[in-house]
């Protein structure tokens, strides 16, 4: 039979697949990440996995280099939306809750039947307490995912929060 190689980004795709299973692949996804990493470095593939893997370190230098990776990933054409939801996430540990903001908008933009960017966008905009903008957000959400009990729940939640605020 005809033997062809699987493409390296192929693999890595395997492996990480993998990996989430049964921790053995470990060391070869990391291995390969290595290799690609050198020899694509401007493939968004990699550079999503390389800032996963920086995530996983937990350090706040590690999570601002996979901020960085998840921007370039984004500009350079990921569309997975866990790039937008993590890049979002990040800025949003780093202060940047307009930034995640921004991101998650872009995200809807994309995607707009991935849930959990309402959710995350939702949650910001009450962070920020703003609140009107919240429940736009989560009255989107909901007309799409009439049956999501979260949401409801925070739904409730912003409107009780608007009702509390002086001058809102």
């Amino acid at each position: 039979g005809n033997k062809t190689p699987l493409p390296p980004i192929v693999l890595l795709q395997a492996y990480g697949q993998l990996l989430a299973q049964n921790p053995v692949f470990g060391p070869k996804y990391l291995s390969l990440l290595r290799e690609l990493e050198h020899t694509e470095p401007d493939n968004p593939i990699v550079l999503s996995a390389a800032a996963r893997q920086k995530l996983s370190e937990g350090t706040a230098e590690a999570t601002a280099a996979a901020s960085k990776d998840l921007a370039r990933a984004i500009k350079l054409g990921s569309t997975a939306p866990s790039d937008y939801e993590l890049y979002a996430d990040t800025l949003a540990q780093a202060g940047n809750i307009e930034g995640a903001i921004a991101v998650l908008k872009h995200g809807i933009a994309l995607d707009p039947f991935y849930p959990r960017f309402y959710k995350d966008l939702a949650l910001r905009y009450i962070a920020l307490r703003r609140y009107d903008e919240a429940l736009q957000t989560i009255k989107q959400e909901l007309a799409f995912y009439p049956e999501d009990s979260f949401m409801r729940k925070v739904l409730n939640m912003a409107e009780a929060s608007k009702a509390a605020a002086p001058g809102k």
